[in-house]
């Protein structure tokens, strides 16, 4: 299923957010959006804690960090990416910085 183009659009083994959107905005009629994690009798039991738990981290980094591109550096990781079943991006260079300094002192008094 993952891989039946007629289901999940041409190209299934490239890595290409952009089929999941549709006039820039989530496409709500992409067929099957949580597929890794399985279906029916062998879903995953930590399906809707994994979810939850990636929204707070992300939630949590945006709010305490500020993210760009390393000097000198060029995203191009969004095409270069792994072959596995949960694929990830190859290693890129970037520069992460606490966003304030109120930031800052909450990270350093945490760590």
């Amino acid at each position: 299923l993952l891989h039946d183009e007629a289901v999940n659009s041409p190209e299934t083994e490239t890595f290409n957010p952009e089929r999941f959107m549709k006039d820039g905005v989530l496409n709500l009629d992409v067929p099957f959006p949580m597929e890794t994690f399985g279906f029916s009798q062998c879903i995953c039991p930590g399906k809707d804690m994994a979810i939850d738990s990636i929204k707070i981290m992300m939630a949590s980094l945006l709010a305490m960090f500020d993210f760009d591109n390393a000097v000198n550096a060029s995203l191009s990781f969004w095409r270069n990416f792994s072959n596995h079943f949960n694929s990830y991006p190859a290693l890129f260079k970037c520069s992460i910085q606490p966003g304030s300094q109120a930031a800052a002192s909450l990270i350093r008094a945490d760590t």
